[in-house]
């Protein structure tokens, strides 16, 4: 669809860690631990979130992702974000979330969200 008829909003999360190790881990560009951290603990110290990011210690909040590095799936709608738009749909990808944790609370869970 043309840029100036599409609806806005486009899907970010849901496919970012894929895109990322697809486009850019892949082929070598960055290596796997440095994507993960421009995509985990860069970010927290940018914004001076303290909480997140950081290294698991007693006492801290968990925060985590487990993620399936060699996971191959294909973006469709629908999102489980608002957002019904991507660059990548019909993409296929490697790369998938199983898990994350929120302040040690499970967010996703076997790939779907628990909320």
């Amino acid at each position: 669809m043309e840029f100036d008829l599409a609806p806005p909003g486009t899907i970010g999360l849901e496919t970012a860690l894929a895109v990322v190790l697809t486009h850019v881990v892949e082929p070598g560009v960055l290596p796997l631990a440095r994507a993960i951290e421009a995509l985990t603990t860069t970010p927290a110290q940018i914004l001076g979130a303290a909480d997140h990011g950081g290294t698991l210690e007693p006492g801290r909040p968990a925060n985590l992702v487990v993620f399936d590095p060699a996971a191959e799936w294909t973006v469709e709608a629908p999102f489980v974000s608002k957002a019904r738009n991507s660059a990548f749909l019909g993409a296929r990808l490697r790369g998938k979330v199983r898990f994350t944790m929120l302040r040690g609370a499970f967010t996703v869970a076997d790939g779907k969200p628990t909320r």
